[in-house]
Parts: C-alpha cells; sequence; structure tokens
C-alpha cells in the first residue's frame, strides 16, 4: 500500500503541492518522500494547474552554492535526488563559464 492509499489522494496531494512551492523541493525527492513516481508528481501539479519551475536553471544555481559550501558531489546527489554524473555536468559547465 503507497502512501496515496494510506493517506487519501486529496491529503497527499496537497502535501506534495505544498512541497513543490513552498519547500522548493523537486519532483524526485517529493516522489521519494511519498513512494511514488516523479511522473505522478508532475501529473499531481498539472491537475492543479502548477507550473512547473524551469529546473535546469534553478537547479543549477542550487548545486553551485552547495558545491562552493564543501557538499562533495555525492552528497548534493543524495540531497537534491540527482544522479551524481548530472551533478558533475552541471559543475564542469559553471567552472567552464566562469573562465569564459
Amino acid at each position: 500500500m503507497n502512501s496515496i492509499q494510506k493517506l487519501g489522494r486529496a491529503v497527499v496531494e496537497k502535501k506534495v503541492i505544498q512541497m513543490y512551492i513552498m519547500e522548493k523541493l523537486g519532483a524526485p525527492t517529493i516522489a521519494k518522500e511519498f513512494g511514488i513516481s516523479k511522473t505522478e508528481v508532475y501529473r499531481i501539479l498539472e491537475r492543479n494547474n502548477i507550473e512547473r519551475r524551469q529546473r535546469k536553471a534553478i537547479i543549477a544555481q542550487e548545486i553551485m552554492k552547495l558545491y562552493e559550501k564543501q557538499m562533495s558531489i555525492p552528497e548534493l546527489s543524495e540531497h537534491l535526488g540527482l544522479q551524481e554524473v548530472t551533478i558533475k555536468i552541471v559543475i564542469s559547465q559553471n567552472k567552464l563559464e566562469d573562465i569564459l
């Protein structure tokens, strides 16, 4: 039995929306919290007419902010719910932009 069945769809949708809007958490993190897929999180947002954030720019800023505070790539991966390779790419791209 997943979280939606235990808590009820309306309660889960309300919590998903709150986490996404107020806490600025991403779909992978929210999905993990409720034991649902990130696709289901996106469906909940769509059903409630909530525009998705421009993930790339927001996540890149967050990655760089935390990386500059000495958070390791594995820690970033766990914290943001992203693959390590994604984090490495963002860091590389931002370092390259700083050089140019």
